[in-house]
Protein backbone atom coordinates (compact mmCIF):
# COMPACT_ATOMS: atom_id res chain seq x y z
CA UNK A 1 0.00 0.00 0.00
CA UNK A 2 2.75 1.93 0.85
CA UNK A 3 4.44 1.68 -2.70
CA UNK A 4 1.06 2.48 -4.11
CA UNK A 5 1.03 5.69 -2.10
CA UNK A 6 4.49 6.70 -3.08
CA UNK A 7 3.44 6.21 -7.24
CA UNK A 8 0.68 8.41 -6.33
CA UNK A 9 2.46 11.15 -4.72
CA UNK A 10 5.33 11.00 -7.14
CA UNK A 11 3.32 11.40 -10.21
CA UNK A 12 0.66 13.59 -9.19
CA UNK A 13 1.80 16.93 -10.18
CA UNK A 14 2.27 15.51 -13.69
CA UNK A 15 -1.42 14.21 -13.72
CA UNK A 16 -2.66 16.66 -16.54
CA UNK A 17 0.90 16.04 -18.51
CA UNK A 18 0.89 14.34 -21.82
CA UNK A 19 4.38 13.23 -22.30
CA UNK A 20 5.37 13.07 -25.88
CA UNK A 21 7.06 10.00 -27.14
CA UNK A 22 6.69 8.45 -23.53
CA UNK A 23 3.99 5.78 -23.26
CA UNK A 24 4.14 6.50 -19.51
CA UNK A 25 0.53 8.02 -18.49
CA UNK A 26 0.85 9.67 -15.43
CA UNK A 27 -3.06 10.03 -15.03
CA UNK A 28 -3.17 6.18 -15.33
CA UNK A 29 -0.35 5.77 -13.05
CA UNK A 30 -2.36 7.49 -10.54
CA UNK A 31 -5.86 6.08 -10.90
CA UNK A 32 -3.98 2.83 -10.96
CA UNK A 33 -2.55 3.61 -7.84
CA UNK A 34 -5.40 4.71 -6.15
CA UNK A 35 -7.65 1.84 -7.26
CA UNK A 36 -4.67 -0.44 -5.65
CA UNK A 37 -5.06 1.16 -2.40
CA UNK A 38 -8.43 0.99 -2.15
CA UNK A 39 -8.26 -2.68 -2.96
CA UNK A 40 -5.80 -3.30 -0.96
CA UNK A 41 -8.02 -1.95 2.03
CA UNK A 42 -10.77 -3.77 1.22
CA UNK A 43 -8.78 -6.85 0.74
CA UNK A 44 -7.38 -6.72 4.63
CA UNK A 45 -10.78 -5.99 5.76
CA UNK A 46 -12.26 -8.81 4.08
CA UNK A 47 -9.54 -10.91 5.61
CA UNK A 48 -8.65 -9.30 8.92
CA UNK A 49 -10.75 -6.04 10.14
CA UNK A 50 -9.88 -2.43 9.36
CA UNK A 51 -9.28 -2.12 13.46
CA UNK A 52 -5.61 -3.45 13.66
CA UNK A 53 -4.01 -1.67 10.86
CA UNK A 54 -0.97 0.88 10.86
CA UNK A 55 -1.70 4.31 11.57
CA UNK A 56 -0.64 5.18 8.05
CA UNK A 57 -3.29 3.26 6.81
CA UNK A 58 -6.19 6.18 6.99
CA UNK A 59 -3.50 8.61 5.15
CA UNK A 60 -3.62 6.50 2.38
CA UNK A 61 -7.06 5.65 1.81
CA UNK A 62 -7.91 9.61 2.36
CA UNK A 63 -5.09 10.76 -0.47
CA UNK A 64 -6.72 7.98 -2.75
CA UNK A 65 -10.31 9.56 -2.08
CA UNK A 66 -8.74 12.83 -2.49
CA UNK A 67 -7.53 12.13 -5.77
CA UNK A 68 -10.44 10.16 -7.18
CA UNK A 69 -13.19 13.35 -6.66
CA UNK A 70 -10.44 15.36 -8.35
CA UNK A 71 -10.76 13.02 -11.41
CA UNK A 72 -14.31 11.91 -10.58
CA UNK A 73 -15.73 13.93 -13.73
CA UNK A 74 -19.14 11.92 -13.64
CA UNK A 75 -18.26 9.66 -11.66
CA UNK A 76 -15.33 7.52 -14.41
CA UNK A 77 -13.60 6.10 -11.06
CA UNK A 78 -15.99 3.97 -10.42
CA UNK A 79 -15.50 0.25 -9.80
CA UNK A 80 -17.01 -2.83 -8.24
CA UNK A 81 -16.44 -3.35 -4.84
CA UNK A 82 -16.55 -6.30 -2.50
CA UNK A 83 -19.01 -5.87 0.21
CA UNK A 84 -19.05 -8.69 3.65
CA UNK A 85 -22.44 -9.94 4.65
CA UNK A 86 -22.58 -7.28 7.45
CA UNK A 87 -22.04 -4.19 4.58
CA UNK A 88 -24.92 -4.16 3.03
CA UNK A 89 -27.27 -2.94 5.83
CA UNK A 90 -24.98 0.04 6.62
CA UNK A 91 -25.41 0.66 2.35
CA UNK A 92 -28.67 0.78 2.61
CA UNK A 93 -29.00 3.16 5.47
CA UNK A 94 -26.42 5.42 4.69
CA UNK A 95 -27.83 7.31 1.78
CA UNK A 96 -24.35 9.43 1.71
CA UNK A 97 -22.65 6.46 0.92
CA UNK A 98 -24.76 5.80 -1.98
CA UNK A 99 -28.37 5.70 -2.76
CA UNK A 100 -31.00 3.30 -2.06
CA UNK A 101 -32.02 3.33 -5.77
CA UNK A 102 -28.93 2.26 -7.09
CA UNK A 103 -28.32 -0.05 -4.76
CA UNK A 104 -31.84 -1.41 -5.33
CA UNK A 105 -31.34 -1.64 -9.07
CA UNK A 106 -27.17 -2.85 -8.76
CA UNK A 107 -28.74 -5.77 -6.43
CA UNK A 108 -31.59 -7.07 -8.28
CA UNK A 109 -29.74 -7.60 -11.70
CA UNK A 110 -27.16 -8.88 -9.68
CA UNK A 111 -28.87 -11.67 -7.42
CA UNK A 112 -26.80 -13.09 -4.78
CA UNK A 113 -23.96 -10.83 -5.71
CA UNK A 114 -22.09 -9.93 -2.69
CA UNK A 115 -20.42 -6.31 -5.17
CA UNK A 116 -21.98 -2.96 -5.36
CA UNK A 117 -20.54 -0.19 -8.31
CA UNK A 118 -19.76 3.08 -6.39
CA UNK A 119 -17.18 5.65 -7.05
CA UNK A 120 -14.01 5.54 -5.28
CA UNK A 121 -14.11 8.40 -3.05
CA UNK A 122 -17.30 6.68 -1.60
CA UNK A 123 -15.30 3.62 -1.47
CA UNK A 124 -12.61 5.40 0.62
CA UNK A 125 -15.50 6.92 2.97
CA UNK A 126 -16.45 3.31 3.53
CA UNK A 127 -12.84 2.34 4.27
CA UNK A 128 -12.29 5.43 6.73
CA UNK A 129 -15.94 5.19 8.60
CA UNK A 130 -14.76 1.75 9.67
CA UNK A 131 -11.00 2.31 10.76
CA UNK A 132 -12.82 5.80 12.61
CA UNK A 133 -13.08 3.28 15.34
CA UNK A 134 -9.66 2.86 16.30
CA UNK A 135 -7.98 6.18 14.52
CA UNK A 136 -8.92 9.21 15.24
CA UNK A 137 -7.34 10.64 12.35
CA UNK A 138 -9.63 8.45 9.60
CA UNK A 139 -12.95 9.88 11.48
CA UNK A 140 -11.07 13.38 10.47
CA UNK A 141 -10.25 11.77 6.98
CA UNK A 142 -14.04 10.42 6.31
CA UNK A 143 -15.28 13.60 6.98
CA UNK A 144 -13.32 15.79 4.84
CA UNK A 145 -14.19 13.39 2.24
CA UNK A 146 -17.60 13.89 3.03
CA UNK A 147 -17.53 17.68 2.63
CA UNK A 148 -15.41 17.20 -0.04
CA UNK A 149 -17.94 15.86 -2.00
CA UNK A 150 -20.84 17.91 -0.81
CA UNK A 151 -22.65 15.56 1.84
CA UNK A 152 -21.13 17.30 4.83
CA UNK A 153 -23.81 18.74 7.35
CA UNK A 154 -23.90 22.25 6.35
CA UNK A 155 -23.03 21.93 2.40
CA UNK A 156 -25.53 21.98 -0.09
CA UNK A 157 -24.58 22.01 -3.90
CA UNK A 158 -22.50 20.22 -5.95
CA UNK A 159 -19.19 18.47 -4.76
CA UNK A 160 -16.08 20.78 -5.40
CA UNK A 161 -13.68 20.00 -7.90
CA UNK A 162 -10.65 20.41 -5.68
CA UNK A 163 -7.32 19.48 -7.45
CA UNK A 164 -5.35 16.75 -5.64
CA UNK A 165 -2.17 18.61 -5.64
CA UNK A 166 -4.08 21.23 -2.95
CA UNK A 167 -6.73 19.06 -1.54
CA UNK A 168 -5.34 17.98 1.70
CA UNK A 169 -3.14 18.07 4.67
CA UNK A 170 -3.38 14.61 4.53
CA UNK A 171 -1.11 14.14 1.55
CA UNK A 172 2.35 14.36 2.06
CA UNK A 173 5.32 14.79 -0.83
CA UNK A 174 8.42 13.08 0.01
Amino acid sequence: MYYHFCLLCAFRPFVHLVLDGSDLRPDEVCIQATQSILALGQSYDDLFTLRRVSGLVPYFICASGLFSLGMEEGGSLVDDVHLRPGDEASFTTSASLIDRESYAAYAGTHAGSSHVRMSAAAHARLLLAKISSTHPAAAVAEKMLREETGLGSGSQGAPSSVAPSSASPMTATT
